[in-house]
C-alpha cells in the first residue's frame, strides 16, 4: 500500500512538474481583436479604413476615427448586387462648432432623388439611415449619396466650409 500511495505521489510531482514546466514556456495567447471584415461590406467604410478615400469626397482624411467633412460631403459606390439597399452616416457633432453654428439641418439625396433629411438639435453622436429607392438599387448601378449640411461651421484658420466629424457611412444590405 505504501509503494502504491508513494508512486502514486512521485507521478503526481512528476505530472504536476512537467505541465508548470510547459505552461512556462507555451508564448502568451492574445485573442484577435473583433472587427468587421471590409470586405463583407463593400460600399461601407468607417472614417479610418484607408479604403474610405476611395468611396468618400468632401472629407478632410486624417486616419484618426473621425475626418472632419465639408458642408457637402458625397459618397459613391457601385452595388454588387441588387435588392434591399440603405444608406447610412455616422457622425458626430461637436460641441464646440454646434456653439458657432446651433442646430444642424441635413439635405439628402441618392442620383438626385431626395431622402428623409436630419435634423441635429443638440451636439453629440448620429446615425442617419434612408432606403435606398428600389429602382437605383440594381446590380452594378453606380450610386452617388450627397449631404449638404446647414448651417456649416467655417473654420478660423483657412474659412473653409465644414460640416461634421464622420466616423462611416455607405450602402448597407436591409
Amino acid at each position: 500500500m505504501r509503494l502504491v500511495l508513494a508512486a502514486t505521489g512521485l507521478l503526481s510531482m512528476l505530472l504536476l512538474g512537467g505541465c508548470a514546466g510547459s505552461w512556462e514556456r507555451l508564448p502568451a495567447q492574445r485573442p484577435e481583436p473583433a472587427g468587421r471584415d471590409p470586405d463583407a461590406r463593400p460600399c461601407f467604410a468607417e472614417s479610418r479604413e484607408p479604403r474610405a478615400a476611395a468611396l468618400f469626397r468632401g472629407v478632410l482624411f486624417n486616419g484618426e476615427r473621425q475626418s472632419w467633412t465639408t458642408d457637402e460631403p458625397e459618397l459613391t459606390c457601385t452595388l454588387p448586387e441588387g435588392g434591399a439597399w440603405e444608406a447610412v452616416l455616422q457622425f458626430d457633432v461637436p460641441r464646440e462648432t454646434f456653439g458657432k453654428t446651433g442646430p444642424l439641418s441635413f439635405e439628402m439625396s441618392v442620383e438626385g432623388q431626395p431622402l428623409a433629411g436630419l435634423r441635429c438639435p443638440k451636439p453629440g453622436s448620429y446615425e442617419w439611415r434612408a432606403a435606398v429607392p428600389s429602382e437605383l438599387a440594381q446590380m452594378g448601378r453606380k450610386l452617388t449619396l450627397r449631404a449638404r449640411i446647414r448651417p456649416p461651421f467655417e473654420a478660423s484658420d483657412d474659412g473653409q466650409h465644414l460640416g461634421v466629424l464622420l466616423t462611416g457611412g455607405g450602402f448597407l444590405r436591409r
